[in-house]
């Protein structure tokens, strides 16, 4: 993942918006954000490490510290709003979630999402404060 984040210059500017936002940032991110959460943060598979979070791994993070589970996607259709994330995906249901809630406002423009890209530490960022002033949406 470094190595394809060199080639892209995302390695660039240790304080950047848009440098690529690592595991170990995640932890710290969540911690201050969902500050009082009963969510065991270590528990998510990319908190901690120094390895780069993709777009999908912080949305079934994002989601899964906010308390979403499966279940609250009962009887729900989305319409797709995503080229590259089909229906039968496991990221389909969590980022529609989260899309209808407006947290993805800076992400995911033209109809693509491209979950296998890294999330930068302003999209993360602004992700996250949306994510948290929107709540559960119940």
């Amino acid at each position: 993942k470094r190595a394809v984040a060199k080639l892209y210059g995302l390695d660039k500017g240790v304080f950047g918006v848009t440098a690529p936002l690592t595991g170990g940032e995640l932890s710290h991110l969540f911690e201050k954000a969902f500050a009082g959460s009963d969510m065991p943060f270590y528990a998510l598979v990319t908190t901690g490490s120094d390895e780069f979070v993709t777009r999908e791994d912080f949305v079934h993070a994002l989601t899964r510290a906010m308390g979403y589970t499966v279940s609250d996607e009962k009887g729900k259709e989305y319409a797709p709003r995503y080229a590259d994330v089909p229906r039968e995906s496991k990221l389909f249901a969590p980022l529609h979630s989260l899309a209808e809630r407006g947290v993805f406002l800076q992400v995911g423009q033209g109809g693509v999402f491209m979950p296998s890209s890294f999330v930068t530490r302003g999209e993360a960022a602004d992700m996250t404060m949306r994510a948290v002033t929107a709540g559960k949406g119940r």
